[in-house]
């Protein structure tokens, strides 16, 4: 019985002294050890890829393809004030005309207006934009068709050498035209490059911008 009293108030004496180690007033027999948080490390942040929209990077024309009346929201008919408040008009300054602005320049986009100053014809000379079956400046005429179709004709017309086979895609009053050199009255061949495309009014002289 002795050692039994003994024994216990061995084990009092021991809780008595751990006490300042846990809980206040020294019920825990064992200390309280708080863990060290562990670090979070910081999200990567990430980007959807920007479209390729030209030497610009302006991820808003990326997706501007060319009608017969129309690439992305230029419009036939658009006037130079509208051009100019929303950047796509500017003086040229190396000709006396109207014309694209240096960002929609850098990406092949060439605007001649009429005499009334109101958006006469809209021409690619690069392949940044296509129209909008997939057509693009450089693909041969063979490719031009494989995207156009039947809607694909050939109708001679006056230029500047004199009179020329063009490829077209009409549209009512409106015309797809594909600018290929060749020989004079003759079709252009299955193989021969487009160096331009443009959208006007059906019919006209296929003249290229001058400048």
């Amino acid at each position: 019985m002795r050692r039994v009293l003994a024994g216990m108030a061995i084990v009092g004496l021991l809780s008595g002294c751990s006490g300042g180690a846990g809980e206040p007033g020294g019920d825990s027999t064992e200390p309280q050890v708080t863990p060290t948080p562990t670090p979070t490390a910081e999200p990567l942040v990430t980007s959807s890829p920007t479209p390729y929209a030209g030497p610009t990077g302006a991820p808003e024309r990326a997706a501007w393809q060319l009608t017969a009346q129309s690439l992305g929201p230029l419009e036939l008919g658009m006037t130079v004030p509208d051009g100019e408040s929303n950047g796509w008009v500017a003086r040229l300054p190396h000709c006396d005309r109207w014309g694209s602005s240096p960002a929609l320049r850098q990406e092949g986009i060439d605007l001649v207006f009429d005499d009334q100053d109101r958006l006469a014809e809209i021409w690619l000379g690069n392949s940044v934009h296509a129209t909008a079956d997939g057509a693009r400046v450089g693909m041969a005429i063979e490719e031009i068709a494989f995207f156009h179709g039947t809607d694909l004709e050939f109708e001679e017309r006056d230029s500047v050498g004199g009179r020329l086979m063009v490829p077209f895609v009409r549209a009512g009053e409106h015309e797809l035209v594909f600018y290929a050199i060749g020989n004079e009255n003759e079709t252009p061949g299955p193989r021969a490059p487009v160096t331009a495309i443009g959208a006007r009014a059906y019919g006209k002289d296929v003249v290229r911008p001058s400048c």
